[in-house]
């Protein structure tokens, strides 16, 4: 039980920052828990590894531009 709890963390520690770089290439601002991520936010990180379960959100501008990617706890 505690290596698929292990496993589930670091996968989703590796999605987040796997979506963050990708999206950050493109100019798009992304927050994780509130927090604005740069890539050099280890105490982010570390919240997330506490935290398992987060939900991608999108936010668009007013011609449908993606202008912020959220990673919201669930």
């Amino acid at each position: 039980m505690r290596d698929d709890s292990e496993r589930l963390r670091e996968m989703t520690v590796s999605w987040i920052l796997d979506e963050a770089v990708k999206w950050s290439l493109f100019g798009v601002k992304v927050k994780i828990d509130g927090q604005f991520y740069s890539g050099r936010d280890s105490e982010i990180i570390e919240n997330v590894k506490e935290n398992n379960y987060y939900m991608e959100n999108y936010v668009s501008d007013n011609n449908g531009k993606i202008v912020q990617v959220e990673f919201d706890r669930l």
